[in-house]
């Protein structure tokens, strides 16, 4: 079921059984598209008031110029070879059974597994890939060029930034902020996100700053604030975060089901 409200951009392939709701956006051009469609339209605006001039200097005898017409602007990458939307390299693919709730935002080039579900107001940005059997809470951000692994849920309101990696069976709690920036327009470096581990578990509020890695079956307390890797196994606490044993009735994976 596709709602009447939703929009489809573009390349989009959606597997059986989806459940689209109001208002949600498929395939939303990227930022660089929309910057190349508001230059090209100042570009045309420029050459007609142009013309405009030019005409009126013509009727009173004077030399015409010659005017340029606004060239039209490729979106590079846009389309590879390949029909009806295969190897596309801005393509946009969700598996069989999605929920996606209603003012969700999925942009172009995102691919996403079977069994996906979205709350209400979700953000993903282009570049994402996702694995099956993942929830993305309402209010969440991922902002692209993320990869994330399978059987993962990530709760409401948390905020995923570019570059970051998630892999499979993680939890992140609500409102858990990610971050990729050191030293925010101060330094130009790159962007580099946490690398959340297999099965590792991160709290409600938690701040991990740019680059960290949290271990394979880490658990992060609520509120902490993480500056360096934590371990495998070992629980983090605090701000900044210490290190501890992980008890040893938390010493497995986290058990993520299936959606009915």
């Amino acid at each position: 079921m596709i709602h009447e409200t939703a929009i489809i951009y573009g390349a989009v392939r959606i597997g059986k059984n989806a459940v689209i709701c109001e208002n949600a956006i498929i395939g939303h051009p990227t930022a660089e598209m929309l910057r190349s469609i508001r230059k090209r339209e100042r570009t045309a605006e420029k050459g007609e008031e142009r013309r405009e001039r030019i005409g009126g200097a013509a009727a009173e005898g004077r030399e015409k110029e010659t005017v340029k017409t606004a060239e039209r602007i490729e979106w590079e990458g846009e389309e590879s070879e390949g029909e009806e939307g295969e190897g596309r390299k801005l393509r946009t693919i969700i598996g069989d059974n999605a929920i996606i709730r209603s003012n969700t935002v999925i942009y172009m080039g995102v691919e996403i597994g079977d069994d996906f579900e979205t709350g209400h107001n979700v953000v993903i940005r282009e570049g994402t890939k996702i694995g099956n059997n993942v929830l993305v809470g309402t209010n969440t951000i991922i902002e692209g060029n993320t990869i994330i692994g399978n059987n993962v849920r990530i709760q409401s309101c948390a905020f995923i930034p570019v570059n970051t990696r998630i892999e499979d069976d993680v939890f992140i709690g609500p409102n858990a902020v990610l971050t990729n920036d050191k030293y925010p327009l101060r330094m130009e470096e790159p962007l580099e996100g946490p690398r959340i581990r297999r099965g590792a578990s991160v709290g409600a509020n938690v701040v991990i700053l740019p680059g960290v890695e949290i271990g394979e079956g880490a658990f992060v307390a609520a509120g902490a604030v993480v500056t360096k890797d934590v371990p495998a196994w070992t629980l983090a606490v605090g701000s900044p975060a210490k290190f501890l044993p992980l008890k040893e009735h938390l010493n497995v994976l986290n058990r993520i089901r299936k959606r009915e």
